[in-house]
């Protein structure tokens, strides 16, 4: 975005040289109208804003939060248009039968907020889920809109064990994404992976990593310092519902003195797991209480049951700014995040040997705690903070839906 920002700043000082090139009072110089029409356009040529509308679910005032702020700090010309929606549910019918009817109608209000009530309308629009994309694509082709391109981030497809069920989603999402400009995914393993499956989509994946802000995490950082230096009552912390094996888990602390608390809301991928004296199974735990549970955790280790999608980034990413040394499987897409020995330690998919050697070495190495910490932190802070992943979709989005900020090509001025 720096090099638009100059390039207008450029523009706009050239505007007001042409504007004081000879009058029209004077003999017909064509060269001095052909300069002043050019600046005419010119000045017409100026950024028009909002630019790119956001849609996040995570709480009404948005504009408030940490992307808003870095969409303001960065100058990208934008409008949030924010909503509070749930979609964290214990069982999955509650999602179909609450969870994605709100989405729906948040979908339905924001899509003519934005393309038909919208002065000036955007460039580009993302969305979050295929929903959005399917009410954003009606509302667009029915009020003429069809200029506006639509950018759907965070996409992820997985597999079903039935070839019907499969072919049936594949047809669904290959519709879905025929409406869109550009596809953000959270890994380049998928971004590849998925531009072969929906070729036919005729739409770009692009590979963008990951970032998240933790509210206050200053001062969480200080109380992890303090904890640091004490180092009494600590556990084990993982986290997370998708793709999660929390059984390898399990059978790796077998016989170790390490307390382990679970994080996890859903059945499926609690199977087989039962509480004990040294095993804890927080369901409710969201917000606040898990960045506080997250926060007291000595280690935190996330084991994945799946290497082909993205899955573990999210509590990785917050176990990194909050300075935590982290076991992680290590599949291809987690692979693209941290680096083993450097940042984290990874462990093959389903070796509870392997996990359990690394859970003993990092028990009983405080040095090699701090220094994963430290180094995860760092790389959090360069790599995966709101910040950077705010200049990392958008320069994606502007690459990939050629924004020129409403002005035409440079061969058009001159």
């Amino acid at each position: 975005m720096a090099d638009s920002a100059s390039f207008f700043r450029l523009a706009s000082s050239r505007v007001t040289d042409f504007r004081h090139v000879g009058s029209l009072t004077q003999p017909t110089n064509h060269a001095k109208i052909r300069s002043l029409d050019v600046a005419g356009r010119r000045a017409q040529c100026r950024p028009r804003a909002p630019l790119i509308h956001f849609f996040p679910i995570f709480s009404k005032a948005a504009e408030h939060s940490a992307l808003g702020e870095e969409l303001r700090k960065q100058g990208v010309e934008h409008q949030i248009i924010a909503g509070e929606v749930r979609l964290s549910y214990k069982r999955r019918i509650w999602l179909f039968f609450l969870g994605l009817p709100k989405l729906a109608w948040f979908a339905a209000k924001s899509a003519i907020k934005s393309l038909v009530f919208g002065k000036p309308r955007p460039q580009v629009v993302v969305l979050g889920s295929d929903i959005e994309v399917l009410i954003f694509a009606f509302i667009r082709l029915l009020f003429g809109r069809t200029s506006t391109k639509i950018v759907l981030s965070g996409f992820i497809f997985t597999e079903r064990d039935s070839r019907f069920l499969n072919a049936a989603r594949r047809w669904y999402y290959q519709f879905v994404l025929q409406r869109t400009a550009c596809v953000i995914c959270q890994s380049a393993l998928e971004a590849e992976r998925y531009n072969s499956i929906f070729a036919k989509s005729h739409t770009k994946f692009t590979p963008v990593l990951w970032g998240t802000e933790i509210y206050g995490r200053e001062q969480i950082l200080e109380q992890v310092r303090a904890s640091v230096s004490a180092r009494k009552n600590r556990f084990i912390l993982s986290a997370g519902r998708s793709g999660r094996d929390y059984q390898t888990l399990v059978r790796a602390l077998r016989g170790l003195p390490n307390r382990l608390q679970i994080v996890c809301d859903s059945a499926d991928a609690l199977r087989g797991i039962s509480e004990s004296p040294s095993i804890q199974v927080l369901r409710g735990c969201y917000a606040a209480e898990y960045i506080e549970q997250l926060s007291q955790a000595e280690i935190v280790v996330i084991p994945l049951a799946v290497d082909d999608i993205s899955a573990g980034q999210m509590v990785l990413i917050q176990a990194m700014a909050l300075g935590k040394p982290i076991i992680v499987t290590g599949t291809p897409t987690i692979s693209e995040y941290v680096k083993h020995g450097e940042d984290a330690l990874l462990v093959p998919r389903g070796d509870a040997e392997s996990l359990r050697n690394a859970i003993i070495r990092l028990t009983n190495d405080p040095g090699l705690q701090d220094r994963l910490g430290a180094n995860a932190q760092a790389a959090y802070e360069e790599k995966f903070s709101t910040a950077a992943y705010i200049r990392r979709l958008v320069e994606t989005i502007r690459i990939e839906c050629g924004i020129t900020h409403g002005c035409p090509s440079k061969e058009l001025l001159l």
